[in-house]
């Protein structure tokens, strides 16, 4: 079980501070460095019984920023329409 594996303080540290940098409660929020915290404990710590959590995260925050891309150029399509128009 999970609770058997010892947890390194290295990997426990990283996925704490990913869950911070996430935490919608946090106003210093900000989901590229909860990216980088969860994809280092992925890299650094595979044997982690973290590491499947971790991935999950990883997956959820790339799509947010991805969403995040999307309205931006969907915003910058509409400034340049709008400047065509004038």
């Amino acid at each position: 079980s999970l609770a058997d594996k010892k947890v390194s303080g290295g990997d426990k540290a990283l996925f704490a501070m990913g869950l911070i940098y996430v935490h919608y409660d946090n106003p210093e929020r900000d989901y590229r460095k909860s990216l980088e915290c969860f994809a280092r404990l992925v890299a650094e710590y595979p044997q982690s019984p973290l590491v499947e959590q971790a991935k999950i995260w990883v997956n959820i925050l790339d799509i947010i920023e991805k969403e995040k891309q999307v309205d931006f150029e969907i915003e910058q399509k509409k400034k340049d329409l709008d400047r065509q128009e004038q």
